[in-house]
């Protein structure tokens, strides 16, 4: 066969051979696969080329493998229970809600989902390599992170469009996993360090591993609320976004109003004007109350304009108006600091904001002006009111041109000095005009409907709390035990109500079963989505605040026995039935250029050929069950297989290729793996930063990825490793493992006695350290975002430019340090 190269004869000072005639690459898994004659008789720059289009395509092998694993988790995570909960004295609704709280699902199953390369990589180099460590887990773990908080976020920062911004919603639940994103690595640090110098003891181990757990309970209790009581004091009851204020309070003043204009007033509107004219801590709640009644038609109470003794200032008295629309005149008042002691005018003229003239309100200009002992005046301006719902709107009314009437003006004198030229105050109001029309409350006349075979089922939908206006909402089929085209039509559409119209009737065909004599009662849903803006939904029902839910139940044709009905519950036949259609579709749509026949019709160049380059693949893992069996966990577990199986390959390509280029193992680690296995969550990540509303799933879940990365992609290996060597203590082969050259027996003296999982800090420790300083910068300038700009993400074009540069400058940073450190060492 093929032998090694010729080595020196003389050994080094431990007994053993020269490092550099040590071979490269020695304890691998599944390459190289042609053995010896591939590491010595092939050609370097070969085998160069043809290990990194190997690590790029199975890169691309993660990304595919990872989506079905994605797939699973979305399945598992939307899983829903049933529950009944009290809604009113004595009565209870039944709700489906989530069995997964989105944050622990987040932190648990969705982490592991984008962060299941980089754990199982250091797992299985672990268990692969005898329980010794190697270098590529931990510095990939390190080099992801790395990766993923300073580049990810560089680039979700500049996808905003200039100048909107996204900001942090759970604020208390990223601090937490902020927090521990750097602590998590400052540990890893301190055990390799400072704990036991280059050893991981079982119980180092086990803490690791253990402060995952903590970490997901700390987020629960953060998304709960439990971190703001502590703050607080007290559990908050809200009139709207963000005042506190107690329920009974609340009710007066909306009796008070709906007194006032004869009506019934949007819950919103209301909210609106309660916190927009109360704020807390703003004087006793007899001025708050006053206020709210007087500003219903006119302004908020403030105090009058002040200027100097002399100088006589007019302006208007608040900057801020908030009108219903069923007011009929706005009365604006504007004031001045003392009597003017002469005639005064100025002009006023209203101006469009979102609120347009002819629409919202009249508009009106002209001058208003003072007598000499007159403080105060009134500009009106008419309010249009119609019958449709229409969002809050807001304009302005504008003072200028502030002068004395010459005619009135005294002569100076000992009685009448200088006058100083008078000035204006507050001059500019924004005026908002809420909506009063409500368009509706929509819902279902019953929450459950039993249905017959063969005979379409009648649901009715009732439009109740106003009928303003043309409005329409969508409405669709939701599967549930029952399946659609085996037991019922699927549907959805569009439901239109007239102005005034306040019923509208649904039917839904019920098809015939062949086995319904063997079949247990089954339902499915119908749900009713998407309305016209301003229309609402029951939140005391099912499907809350942001839909409406209806249970359609099939019951089967005669009795069925307990234990059909038993088996029945397990197996559903036309459920399995679909599935397998499911899995058939998915081997067939792995030959399809975009899946279908339909879409390779209009399929590119570029499609073309990502298709064929992962088209192997795309066979490989059609064999993966699809999420929809056994609730997505059966794709969960074959899927996690598969990606261990990849990733196994994956680490030893990257130790292949290291070998050819000449550099060590954590540097292609750090740079070249890191990056293979985090950039499908970068376009994830850019994708998440544009199209949602903040930035909890775009950078909000970076900080938690890297915790998890840690606490379960070294907390495990680390477990396993220190616990086999715990329990095998110091081996004649522990003792000649070398670390850096020097066997263990000589380098660790003090560990001879019971052995253990040594992992040579070297140059980890050096990039640990670099990743947490740069780690901590950039927390602290995504936190000066907020501040700054109102969101750690988008603002002004130059700032977003700025900010990415200095977040890629501190992974440039990161990574020379740590190439350096480790060349230097090698």
């Amino acid at each position: 066969g093929y032998q090694l190269p010729v080595c020196p004869t003389d050994w080094d000072a431990f007994g053993g051979p020269p490092r550099s005639c040590k071979p490269c690459a020695e304890k691998l898994i599944f390459l190289p696969r042609f053995g010896e004659w591939e590491r010595s008789e092939w050609p370097n720059a070969i085998r160069l080329v043809l290990y990194l289009v190997g690590l790029l395509w199975l890169f691309l092998g993660i990304g595919i493998v990872c989506d079905q694993f994605m797939g699973a988790i979305e399945e598992i995570t939307s899983a829903e229970h049933v529950v009944w909960l009290e809604v009113r004295s004595g009565s209870k609704h039944k709700f489906h809600v989530k069995v997964w709280n989105d944050t622990v699902a987040n932190l648990t199953l969705m982490a592991l989902g984008s962060s299941a390369p980089e754990i199982l990589l250091a797992v299985i180099e672990t268990y692969g390599g005898q329980f010794y460590a190697g270098p590529l887990g931990p510095s990939t773990i390190v080099g992801s992170a790395a990766f993923n908080l300073l580049v990810i976020t560089a680039v979700c920062v500049s996808a905003i469009p200039a100048p909107q911004t996204r900001k942090i919603a759970q604020t208390d639940v990223f601090l937490t996993t902020a927090f521990f994103s750097v602590f998590a690595y400052i540990w890893m640090l301190f055990v390799l360090t400072v704990s036991t110098p280059d050893k991981v003891d079982l119980e180092e181990g086990i803490i690791t591993f253990c402060m995952f757990p903590l970490l997901v309970i700390l987020a629960f209790l953060g998304d709960r609320g439990y971190f703001e009581r502590m703050r607080t004091g007290r559990r908050r009851v809200t009139a709207g976004p963000g005042i506190a204020r107690s329920a009974s309070w609340v009710d007066q003043e909306t009796a008070k109003l709906q007194e006032k204009f004869g009506k019934e007033l949007p819950e919103e509107a209301i909210a609106y004007l309660l916190n927009k004219d109360n704020k807390p801590n703003k004087g006793s709640k007899a001025a708050m109350r006053k206020n709210v009644m007087r500003n219903v038609t006119g302004g908020k109470a403030a105090p009058p304009p002040s200027g100097s003794d002399d100088q006589l200032v007019i302006g208007f008295e608040a900057p801020e108006h908030v009108v219903f629309e069923c007011a009929g005149t706005l009365q604006i008042k504007i004031v001045a600091n003392h009597a003017p002691g002469v005639a005064v005018q100025c002009k006023y003229v209203t101006v469009e904001g979102t609120a347009k003239q002819g629409a919202r309100y009249f508009h009106a200009e002209g001058i208003v002006g003072f007598t000499a002992t007159q403080t105060e005046a009134v500009v009106h301006v008419p309010i249009i009111d119609d019958d449709t719902w229409q969002p809050d709107e807001h304009f302005s009314c504008v003072l200028s041109d502030l002068h004395v009437v010459p005619s009135t003006s005294p002569r100076p004198s000992v009685s009448h000095p200088v006058m100083h030229e008078p000035r204006l105050g507050i001059d500019r109001t924004v005026i908002t005009v809420l909506n009063d029309d409500m368009p509706g409350t929509l819902n279902f006349e019953l929450e459950q409907v039993f249905a017959t075979e063969g005979i379409p089922v009648s649901l009715g939908i009732v439009r109740s709390h106003g009928h303003c206006g043309s409005i329409t909402c969508k409405y669709s089929t939701v599967e549930g035990s029952a399946v659609h085209d085996r037991d019922y039509r699927s549907m959805d559409g569009v439901l239109e109500f007239q102005d005034g119209e306040t019923h509208k009737v649904i039917q839904v065909p019920i098809l015939k079963s062949n086995d319904r004599n063997s079949e247990i009662e089954e339902t499915f849903q119908i749900r009713l989505h998407d309305a016209s803006p301003g229309v609402k939904f029951d939140p005391t029902t099912d499907g809350g605040d942001h839909s409406a839910l209806c249970e359609i139940v099939i019951p089967p044709n005669r009795k069925v026995s307990t234990s059909v009905r038993l088996y029945r519950s397990v197996a559903n036949y036309d459920k399995m039935a679909e599935h397998m259609d499911n899995w058939r579709e998915q081997f067939a749509g792995a030959f399809y250029c975009n899946g279908t026949a339909e879409e390779q019709a209009g399929a590119g160049i570029k499609d073309w050929f990502f298709h064929c380059v992962c088209l192997t693949f795309k066979l490989i893992f059609s064999v993966i069950p699809p999420p929809s069996i056994c609730g997505g966990w059966l794709c969960f577990v074959c899927s996690l297989g598969m990606i261990g199986v990849v990733t196994a390959i994956v680490g030893d390509l990257a130790t292949l290729l290291g070998c050819c280029i000449g550099i060590p193992d954590d540097i292609t680690a750090v740079s070249l793996v890191a990056l293979g296995t985090s950039l499908p969550d970068t376009f994830a990540s850019r994708l998440a930063a544009q199209q949602d509303e903040n930035a909890d799933n775009s950078i909000g879940n970076i900080t938690g990825s890297n915790s998890v990365n840690v606490f379960l992609g070294l907390g495990l290996p680390w477990t396993m490793a220190a616990l086999h060597w715990s329990v095998a203590g110091p081996t004649p082969e522990w003792k000649a493992t070398r670390a850096n050259g020097v066997p263990y027996e000589i380098a660790y003296p003090q560990y001879q006695a019971r052995g253990g999982f040594i992992v040579p800090a070297g140059s980890l420790a050096i990039s640990v350290a670099t990743f947490s300083a740069c780690a901590a910068l950039c927390l602290a300038l995504l936190g000066w975002r907020r501040m700054r700009y109102g969101g750690e993400l988008g603002g002004p074009q130059g700032a977003q430019r700025r900010d990415s540069a200095i977040m890629v400058g501190l992974w440039v940073v990161y990574l020379t340090v740590s190439s350096v450190v480790s060349l230097t060492q090698e």
